[in-house]
């Protein structure tokens, strides 16, 4: 499967750009891969065109609305969860966001007895490099992201299993071939923790007072930097 936009339909509802994007995927081969987009449960209209798999993206509790959504959107097509939240991203000066195991357990039950596919969203928590965190814009409020992006998944930022990850373990075993966790290979065991000893900053400098002059504007794309603010210093040419 490949993604063509992602929840376009909360912030437009051009089709044509859905149709131009479609083309240029199959001018560029991807002929034999399922072409789709992937919107919010309430803007699946707006972000998807007749002809072109549709999915939904929803969190906890939105089971029933989620997929009754994309089934009136798309009557007669398999049912698709292409984003199940199983938590939210973290932001500078709030706490870490976590959400209940017991309301996923009976939203994956739900969405699998009705026979769709489901991909969790972040399934293995991770981190974010440099200045590509991101942010959310939410209620007029800039909400910057921090670097970890634990997501509170089954496998957290570092990839060790969490109380959430059995659970939704113990649920999914009911479609393997056993019907329960006997037949699953055993869980690895997790990597040790290392004991970082506490470090003392003794000394500090203001960073824009050791930099040369910001008239050399941060220009990302024309220098092929692949990431991050940067402050250059380079030659301009005379003609």
């Amino acid at each position: 499967m490949t993604q063509m936009e992602n929840e376009y339909g909360q912030f437009g509802d051009d089709h044509a750009y859905i149709a131009h994007l479609r083309d240029i995927y199959v001018k560029l081969g991807f002929t034999d891969s399922l072409l789709y987009t992937a919107d919010n449960w309430r803007h699946i209209p707006e972000g998807s065109i007749p002809g072109t798999f549709a999915s939904v993206n929803f969190g906890i509790k939105n089971h029933q609305g989620g997929m009754d959504a994309l089934a009136r959107a798309r009557p007669g097509q398999a049912l698709f969860v292409s984003e199940y939240w199983p938590g939210w991203f973290d932001h500078w000066g709030h706490p870490h966001e976590t959400r209940p195991i017991a309301p996923q357990i009976e939203d994956i039950d739900y969405i699998l007895n009705r026979g769709a596919g489901i991909n969790v969203y972040m399934f293995h928590g991770g981190t974010s490099f440099g200045f590509g965190a991101g942010s959310s814009y939410i209620n007029d409020r800039f909400l910057p992201d921090v670097t970890s992006y634990d997501y509170d998944a089954p496998l957290d930022e570092s990839g060790r299993p969490t109380p959430k990850y059995f659970a939704y373990r113990k649920e999914l075993a009911k479609w393997s071939p056993c019907g329960n966790e006997s037949c699953l290979p055993p869980v690895p065991p997790s990597t040790a923790v290392i004991t970082v000893p506490k470090i003392a900053l003794t000394e500090s400098t203001p960073l824009f007072a050791s930099l040369p002059s910001r008239s050399s504007a941060p220009c990302r794309n024309r220098w092929r930097a692949s990431a991050g603010l940067r402050l250059h210093s380079l030659p301009h040419p005379t003609a």
